[in-house]
């Protein structure tokens, strides 16, 4: 036994192998048209099916251009919203202000003293409000539509170093409540709103300017990175919020309800802080150099919420996810942050030369994508993929040529990253980012992750599923493995091995019958083998049910259930339909007499359905199921037998088929219905039938007629026989419809003299009828009807007068 089982797994083995490679060329083909990746798979995670592995997109994901602008002036900062791009010169108290899209520029000066230099640069989202902070501790405003700045006198003395504008409620004439963080470490509350006439009267500008708290009072840094969010979901009446602010070494988070409307909205929020200090993160400074401690948020395309932040420290820089839920004032939105080191990389020449080869050049901007932080040095832009920390994007920039790198800035109505230089301000295209994170999370093991960015790509999802099955293979779940390694391309013969060599017979039949549900119609070859191996399967499962008894009696039950609804799927009964020999061998061979009746009625094979239940002696079950078929055949060969058991029934179902079938075929189950004995005319179902025919049906065929004839002639009471005959020889316009000389001879031969003086007469033989009638007597005379007595007198009458 055990080698035939082998064989037979080496023969299907062999004929699954062989189709399957047929099939799999034609897949090979039209997957190497759509596919075009040159890198070859994982090869602790390869298929060994035929999709083409190839990727296709070898253009770097982030690809610089370099604007067509040149600066009149070396380049000190630049900020982009909506659009609109604002740039402040190196050293100088000019700004410049340039439309993308139009290229429209427009040059503003900054205050009355030349020598003033510019801090930094401030732009709100929507591209409408600038704020620039000068070293001089005064602060300037403008608006889209104006040409003047114009001082913020009540700031005058702070030298700002962050604002967190206000994107809740954006209006085209006031920025409404925003933070801004100095460098002193204060955070101020404050709006900007001109009125009408409010730059002649320039304090009106900025309303509520409010200390509300102080970071570090004892070691105070700048507030480098400042930003507010409102959380989604918010009580009735009330607003809660999110802000989270930076310094050069630290980062804060606050959570709060602002329940006023009447500015400082965010007072009682901070004032929570005052006795209950917030919570920070510290990171050591680097001695070599301080950072910039710039602080971004990414906002993902159509959220009105960012869900990850980076901070530029001394180490590093630091980032994590933005989460959102119904946190308290305690518990962090900003989680799964880790330190990102700065990568180890070698110089430039041009660095070499300027900085020293020893030397490291510092972070001076970051940036965050959806699954890269872009790092900005003097000398080069690096990006890092935040899945595996591994660099993806290294580019030197030419340093004689456009100076020195500065910094990042990215629009984020628009999505462009920008980068801008001494000299020069790029663009950076970001292509397809997404394209290898599949790959990274399948190495993380997160593999529901990695199918969501296999983006249509059946080569690398077939990689990942592999990849899952063989580790839910790992972790003994066996049913789930088997399902998702009936997915890829894995070969057909190592999985069901797996399986075999653990001695698993669910998880194998698991696989199997998945697999049969991912073939194709034209795949027959498999289908055949699996849906014969499946059969296999469910018969040893039944025989073993069956062999313990009563024990596991329900088990069995669920069991036959389970085989006899996978018998009625319509791919497998398709397949057993073309292979009903393959079946029947299988069911027979195991003894399993109840599923292959089953299997029979499923298939429609009703004559075999029928042959076992009359070998079975089982004729009302037979009859049955030759009813619930429409071959008409079946009836003409299986009625001999079932009207010898259930005559009634069976002229039943004769009677409900009506003309569908023909009576003279039934003839010869009707005459050997008749000889199994005597039977009276009321009691004789043929003869009910036949009746039928001819009065329901209006049959006419001769050989019904003499056979009801026959039947009647071999009765004991001739009243019947004569009504027949009778009824027969007085139908309108015709003759009777069976053969008058048979009847007279059988009539004859069965005594029934009477039944022959009609015939005599029927047949014009008045003589004979009379002659037969007087013999009989006056009652047999008389029985004769009105048209055959005057025949009779012109008869006699005549013999009388030759007399």
């Amino acid at each position: 036994e055990v080698c035939f089982h082998v064989t037979l797994m080496a023969s299907l083995f062999e004929q699954y192998e062989a189709s399957a490679t047929s099939s799999s060329f034609r897949v090979a083909s039209s997957l190497q048209k759509k596919y075009t990746d040159t890198r070859p798979p994982d090869d602790s995670i390869a298929s060994s099916g035929f999709i083409d592995t190839r990727k296709g997109d070898d253009t770097p994901i982030f690809k610089r251009r370099q604007i067509d602008f040149k600066p009149r002036q070396l380049v000190g900062q630049v900020v982009v919203a909506n659009g609109q791009l604002v740039l402040a010169y190196a050293n100088k108290n000019v700004v410049l202000r340039l439309d993308m899209e139009t290229t429209r520029e427009e040059e503003l000066v900054i205050g009355k003293k030349a020598d003033d230099i510019i801090h930094k640069l401030f732009l709100d989202p929507t591209g409408r409000h600038i704020v620039v902070s000068m070293e001089s501790q005064e602060n300037y405003y403008a608006s889209r539509d104006l040409s003047k700045f114009k001082a913020l006198n009540k700031a005058k003395g702070t030298v700002i170093d962050s604002i967190a504008w206000n994107k809740t409620r954006p209006e085209e004439q006031s920025t409404k409540e925003i933070l801004i963080g100095s460098s002193k470490g204060v955070i101020f509350e404050t709006q900007i709103k001109p009125e009408e006439g409010s730059f002649l009267r320039e304090a009106e500008m900025l309303k509520e300017w409010r200390q509300l708290y102080v970071l570090n009072r004892e070691e105070p840094e700048p507030v480098t990175g400042l930003r507010f969010e409102q959380f989604p979901h918010s009580p009735v009446g009330e607003k809660k919020y999110f802000i989270m602010a930076t310094t050069y070494s630290r980062m804060y988070q606050f959570i709060g309800f602002v329940t006023s409307q009447e500015a400082p909205i965010f007072q009682w929020l901070f004032s929570y802080y005052e006795t209950e200090p917030a919570g920070f993160t510290e990171l050591p400074l680097n001695p070599g150099f301080r950072p910039t401690g710039e602080l971004f948020f990414f906002y993902p395309k159509g959220k009105l919420l960012p869900n990850a932040f980076a901070w530029l420290t001394g180490p590093g820089v630091y980032y994590g996810s933005l989460e959102f839920r119904n946190q308290s004032t305690t518990e962090p939105v900003a989680l799964n942050h880790r330190l990102l080191p700065y990568q180890k990389r070698a110089l430039s020449e041009q660095s070499t030369r300027s900085v020293g080869r020893d030397a490291d050049v510092p972070a001076v901007s970051v940036v965050l994508t959806e699954f890269h932080v872009l790092v900005a040095y003097n000398d080069r832009l690096q990006a890092v993929c935040i899945l595996n920390d591994e660099p993806v994007h290294d580019e030197f920039f030419d340093t004689r040529r456009f100076g020195l790198l500065r910094g990042l800035c990215v629009d984020q109505m628009k999505g462009n990253i920008l980068a801008f230089s001494d000299k020069a301000i790029f663009k950076y295209r970001v292509n397809n980012e997404s394209r290898d994170v599949w790959r990274m999370y399948l190495q993380k093991g997160d593999y529901n992750r990695a199918k969501q960015y296999c983006r249509d790509n059946d080569a690398h999802l077939d990689q990942v599923e592999t990849a899952h099955a063989q580790h839910l293979f790992d972790e003994k779940k066996y049913e789930d493995s088997a399902a998702l390694f009936a997915k890829t391309q894995k070969s057909f013969e190592e999985v069901v091995l797996k399986f075999i060599g653990i001695n698993q017979q669910e998880p194998l039949k698991t696989y199997l019958i998945k697999k049969l549900d991912n073939l194709k119609p034209q795949d027959k070859t498999q289908l055949t083998m699996i849906t014969s191996w499946l059969m296999e399967i469910y018969l040893n499962q039944l025989g073993s049910l069956e062999d313990e008894g009563s024990l596991r009696e329900r088990e069995l039950q669920m069991m036959r259930d389970e085989f006899r609804d996978f018998l009625k799927r319509p791919r497998v009964a398709a397949c057993l339909d073309e292979n009903k020999h393959v079946a029947y061998e299988l069911l027979s061979s195991h003894g399993d007499v109840e599923d292959l009746v089953f299997f029979a009625q499923e298939m429609q094979d009703y004559e075999r359905v029928i042959n076992h239940y009359l070998q079975q002696q089982n004729y009302n079950q037979a009859l049955d199921a030759l009813t619930r078929q429409k071959d008409v055949e079946l009836y003409y060969k299986f009625s001999p037998v079932l009207i010898q058991h259930v005559p009634r029934e069976m002229v039943n179902a004769w009677i409900t088929m009506r003309r569908q079938l023909d009576p003279k075929r039934l003839i010869p189950a009707l005459v050997q219905y008749e000889q199994t004995g005597d039977v009276i005319p009321r009691q004789n179902e043929a003869l009910r039938y036949l009746i039928f025919c001819v009065e329901q049906l209006s049959n006419t065929d001769e050989a019904i007629h003499n056979y009801i004839l026959s039947l009647y002639a071999k009765a004991e009471d001739e009243v019947a026989l004569l009504r027949f005959i009778n009824s027969s020889t007085q139908q309108a316009g015709a003759g009777p419809h069976f053969d008058t000389k048979y009847a007279l001879r059988l009539c004859a031969e069965h005594g029934k003299r009477k039944a022959c003086v009609q015939l005599y007469a029927s047949m014009d033989l008045f003589e004979e009828a009379v002659q037969l009638a007087l013999e009989v007597g006056v009652v047999a005379w008389c029985s004769l009807s009105l048209c055959c007595c005057r025949q009779v007198l012109v008869v006699t009458t005549f013999s009388v007068f030759m007399f």
